[in-house]
């Protein structure tokens, strides 16, 4: 008698990832908000998850590999790389952020060949808005960034942050803004010349 033939398990298949769509320039909000702080003459705009909606896909980052980029990213963010001595770049006491070249490269460390796309996609689908990225103008005009008409520069948590990292950054920002109201008043004060420093230019004659 012939015994059945055991059924194979179907092969499991990647789902393919969702393609970005492509906006126009009225309805990219990411490309407004740019558009507006460079007529401000400011260089570069936080975004917040929704304003990048039009350009990276709604993507589901809960598991596998997207989750353990996830953790890793806010182990960086949030400060505690950095108070733990592990490798970690220098976070800006203004704003709590830190370079993205540079947490991009440390993130190399922590997760096996990170890409830029898949840290996008966090920042933007995270349910509780962990994150922030702030971006710029690409360098050359017309210019394009991983396909994205804007530039990631700097990159932050925006919340759970450790609390020796912030104590640290009140300090060092405090000095910072003590270092530069010093700095613009002996600024002030040097341009208004002295009435000591008018006589003596009056009066003093070469020998």
């Amino acid at each position: 008698m012939l015994k059945p033939e055991k059924q194979k398990a179907p092969e499991s298949k990647a789902m393919p990832r969702p393609k970005a769509p492509r906006p126009s320039v009225e309805a990219d909000a990411a490309l407004k908000k740019l558009e507006v702080a460079t007529e401000r003459q400011e260089g570069a705009v936080w975004l917040d998850p929704n304003d990048m909606a039009t350009r990276i896909p709604r993507e589901y980052c809960g598991q596998g590999r997207m989750r353990f980029i996830s953790t890793k990213m806010s182990y960086i963010l949030r400060g505690y790389a950095l108070s733990y001595g592990a490798r970690s770049p220098d976070i800006d006491p203004m704003d709590m952020s830190m370079d993205f070249e540079a947490v991009m490269k440390t993130l190399g460390h922590y997760v096996s060949s990170p890409k830029i796309r898949e840290v996008l996609s966090i920042v933007r689908n995270n349910d509780s808005r962990r994150f922030q990225v702030k971006v710029a103008q690409p360098d050359l005009p017309d210019a394009t960034w991983k396909g994205l008409p804007w530039k990631g520069v700097a990159i932050r948590a925006v919340q759970g942050h450790n609390r020796a990292v912030v104590e640290n950054a009140k300090i060092s920002s405090l000095v910072k803004q003590v270092f530069t109201l010093d700095l613009s008043s002996r600024r002030r004060i040097s341009m208004v010349p002295s009435s000591r420093a008018q006589t003596s230019d009056l009066t003093w004659c070469p020998r």
